[in-house]
């Protein structure tokens, strides 16, 4: 293993500080300082926050709650179910 597991702390607060530091040090060695996201790991990066973005704000009309209903009383007109993926 390369973290072993931890025991003979005297206290809370000391596991606190063991577990703290053994955190930092992976987190680091995962993601070093300073290395930034070359320009093909950051196009995705811009593209999900662009998403993020326009996603937050939906201004709805009564009109398409309205079609919508209308579209689900039709007999005629089969919905499919769908999951998010």
């Amino acid at each position: 293993m390369e973290y072993e597991p931890r025991d003979n702390y005297r206290d809370a607060k000391a596991l606190g500080e063991v577990v703290l530091a053994d955190f930092t040090a992976l987190i680091n060695s995962l993601y070093p300082e300073g290395t930034p996201p070359s320009p093909l790991e950051r196009e995705p990066m811009n593209h999900e926050a662009f998403v993020h973005r326009r996603a937050a704000v939906y201004i709805g009309r009564q009109e398409y709650f309205d079609r919508l209903k209308s579209r689900l009383r039709d007999p005629n007109f089969h919905t499919i179910p769908a999951r998010r993926s």
